[in-house]
């Protein structure tokens, strides 16, 4: 049987309590990354999208522009 004094429990007691802070430490610093990344991954998504809508849009005014244009010159041609 060993004698333990209770500066040795109080030394393995901190030191679980270090590792135990660590693992847990390590696990919500990968719950983090993955957040930030998904984050990142919504920031792009959403500004590709916008992207996406100006461009249609733009399209579309060019469209009616050219349109009114050439209304434009008929009335002028009649």
């Amino acid at each position: 049987m060993v004698c333990r004094s209770d500066d040795d429990e109080e030394k393995d007691s901190s030191w679980t309590e270090w590792a135990k802070d660590k693992i847990s430490g390590a696990f919500h610093n990968d719950h983090v990354k993955a957040t930030a990344q998904d984050s990142t991954n919504q920031a792009k998504d959403l500004a590709s999208g916008s992207a996406d809508y100006v461009s249609e849009k733009a399209v579309e005014a060019e469209d009616a522009a050219a349109d009114a244009a050439k209304q434009l010159s008929e009335k002028e041609s009649d």
